[in-house]
């Protein structure tokens, strides 16, 4: 406990809620950018009468009164809207049949039938997936708040800066002073190994689930709650998600889903800045990092020969909603499995590496060296010694560019990029 009052003290709280407040507010601003409040609160009340005006009629006969309506009021935005979601609820059920059908059509082909292998394993795996789904009955209601939420991606690398910001402050933790300490118990350093992966799970645990619940409430106070208990393909988004839940368990699977894969990600940081014992060449070394991963995924066409690069890049398997979205399976040994089932499974088995490798790495630490022999230790002692000889502008604008707080700042101004362009 007193760890955790030592990690969890003023400034870093302050950094936690302002990014808490940071993500909050530019999600609301997305909502209102356009059309301001007023207008806001007019769409949502004409929505939830279109919603009472058609919703005790089949799909079909909705979609046809509706496109009535709209002969007499084109210009209406939400009407516009009501349409569309009535078109796709009244072909879901002919979508998915189609899709099974063509499956099956595939299946039968001389050409896939006497190669077999993978492609018609695949083919009869999409069949079976979408069978699944076909007996879906839909609900026609007030979904714009599940829309809105699920296509924030900005949501989901708020909270990769969040799990930066308690890996940073772990590593703060454990400074050379502490880590020359423990190196003089080596009896307790395995357990020593243990409460720290223990505290970085239970702080990524808490930190990620505020963030994502506070950000669901606030777009349910935003549009108006929904039938979670309905399929979650009542929302349009999810037309190709091939598992039978409702909006309210998927909302929990696709939370457990973003978990796996942010705190695979914190213990591989944690591991890796120990590693190097949190030294500036080692954060510079992991801004370049995440520099190339951003240039691997804006960078790379979604069909090119390198596809597979942008989709096990960090950026792509942070926005869990959009692994969900699109039907995909992997060809592992000529199996066809669900992609995402891959990334979490792969994510459950680099868990479970990194954490041995993180207890291991606390039993068998060495004291640290202020300037380590080799090159790292003469890099180092360069840049102390450039930095020393340095105005003091050039010390301050050092704090934020090199120390730990780099990775942080970087990766704000990169989801907020992202968000506006």
């Amino acid at each position: 406990m007193d760890r955790y009052k030592t990690i969890i003290n003023r400034k870093n709280i302050i950094i936690l809620v302002s990014i808490l407040i940071v993500c909050a507010g530019m999600f609301l601003f997305k909502q209102i950018e356009d059309i301001g409040f007023a207008g806001f609160r007019d769409n949502r009340t004409a929505l939830e009468t279109y919603v009472d005006v058609y919703g005790g009629n089949d799909f079909a006969t909705a979609y046809n009164m509706a496109l009535e309506d709209r002969k007499n009021n084109y210009s209406d935005k939400v009407l516009r809207m009501v349409c569309d979601k009535l078109e796709y609820l009244s072909g879901y059920e002919a979508y998915v049949d189609s899709i099974i059908s063509n499956a099956e059509t595939m299946s039968r082909r001389k050409l896939f039938a006497t190669q077999g292998g993978y492609r018609l394993k695949n083919i009869i795996r999409t069949m079976q997936d979408y069978q699944r789904i076909k007996d879906t009955v839909l609900v026609f209601d007030n979904d714009r708040g599940m829309e809105a939420f699920f296509g924030y991606k900005a949501l989901y690398y708020f909270i990769a800066a969040a799990m930066l910001a308690v890996v940073m402050m772990m590593v703060e933790f454990n400074s050379s002073k502490s880590r020359n300490i423990t190196y003089y118990c080596p009896d307790g350093r395995g357990r020593l190994g243990i409460s720290h992966l223990v505290q970085l799970f239970v702080m990524q645990l808490l930190v990620s689930a505020v963030i994502y619940a506070v950000v669901f409430l606030e777009a349910f106070a935003v549009y108006g709650a929904c039938d979670l208990s309905a399929p979650i393909q009542s929302t349009e988004l999810f037309k190709d998600y091939t598992f039978a839940v409702s909006r309210g368990e998927y909302i929990l699977i696709n939370y457990v889903q973003l978990f796996i894969i942010v705190y695979m990600l914190s213990l591989v940081l944690w591991v890796f800045l120990n590693s190097c014992n949190a030294s500036s060449l080692g954060i510079i070394a992991l801004c370049m990092l995440m520099g190339v991963e951003v240039l691997l995924y804006v960078n790379i066409e979604p069909k090119s020969r390198w596809e597979l690069l942008r989709k096990i890049n960090v950026v792509n398997l942070l926005y869990v909603p959009g692994l969900n979205t699109r039907y995909a399976n992997a060809d592992i040994f000529g199996v066809p499995f669900s992609f995402i089932g891959v990334i979490v499974v792969c994510s459950a088995i680099l868990i479970t590496a990194f954490s041995i490798a993180g207890v291991l790495m606390e039993t068998y630490r060495k004291p640290v060296e202020e300037y380590p022999s080799g090159i790292k230790g003469r890099l180092a002692k360069k840049l102390h010694e450039i930095s020393s000889k340095s105005t003091v502008f050039i010390k301050e604008l050092y704090k934020p560019l090199i120390t730990r707080k780099a990775l942080v700042i970087g990766l704000f101004f990169y989801v907020t990029d992202m968000y506006f362009t």
